[in-house]
């Protein structure tokens, strides 16, 4: 006597409700026993939320890491969000994988080691293409938030 169903119309989506108490005992069990049936065919399907079929690149994937000493209070989600804007197209994806704030770092300063995978869509990325595209990552961080490229030294 304790259970329920959920309709979308006249489609029954799933059943639900709590498990006979002579059940449960029968099967040695204490407490509530809860048994549950979802009826996948009867879901409701939304075409837009479908995602597109996967595409393999053709073209090889190219990392790029950049570190930039920049002001303490400037967030690794900040850099994120200045490097995933230089393209976003040929971005894939822009990883922190160091901060360092060390005795090291000028004073009121850290240092963000970024990586960044480009994938690109069209072509295969020449030399020049990579060098224009690090110019405009260091020139974007420098611009939005004063960061510079650390020396490798």
């Amino acid at each position: 006597g304790r259970s329920a169903i959920i309709k979308q119309g006249q489609k029954i989506i799933a059943q639900f409700g709590e498990i006979h108490p002579n059940i449960t005992k029968q099967f040695d069990l204490s407490g509530t026993a809860l048994g549950f049936e979802i009826f996948i065919d009867a879901l409701p399907s939304k075409q837009k939320d479908k995602k597109a079929a996967f595409t393999p690149a053709i073209y090889q994937s190219v990392s790029r890491d950049f570190a930039f000493w920049v002001d303490a209070k400037v967030t690794s989600d900040q850099i994120i969000k200045i490097i995933q804007k230089v393209d976003r197209e040929l971005i894939e994806e822009v990883t922190i994988f160091d901060v360092y704030s060390g005795d090291k770092a000028p004073t009121g300063q850290k240092s963000i080691a970024i990586e960044v995978t480009l994938q690109p869509k069209r072509q295969t990325l020449t030399d020049n293409d990579l060098m224009s595209f690090q110019n405009k990552v260091i020139a974007e961080v420098e611009k939005v938030c004063g960061g510079r490229i650390r020396d490798a030294g």
